[in-house]
């Protein structure tokens, strides 16, 4: 499934992220390049990441990358939790 086929499939974050341009955008023009932004940052977060942690585990190890990376998940869930009540949207009804 490798190659250059499993190089253009977006992954899981990379559909849901590419779902909201096309949601909101007002025509096809508008939608094409709020989709390139979205693919170009959702790539790039993902090198980032991979380079950080890989970085990260070179230098102190696995035990420190799975606390950091638990760290993040507790941080996030509580970002979450916290954001949960918030409306959809903030327009008016």
């Amino acid at each position: 499934m490798g190659g250059v086929r499993g190089l253009f499939r977006p992954s899981a974050p990379a559909a849901v992220m590419l779902t909201d341009p096309a949601e909101i955008a007002e025509n096809y023009r508008s939608w094409q390049k709020r989709v390139l932004v979205a693919t170009i940052i959702g790539y790039a977060s993902t090198v980032l990441s991979g380079w950080g942690l890989g970085t990260l585990v070179q230098h102190f190890g696995w035990d420190a990358a799975f606390r950091v990376l638990v760290a993040a998940t507790v941080i996030g869930t509580l970002l979450f939790i916290a954001a949960w009540p918030a409306k959809a949207h903030g327009y008016t009804e």
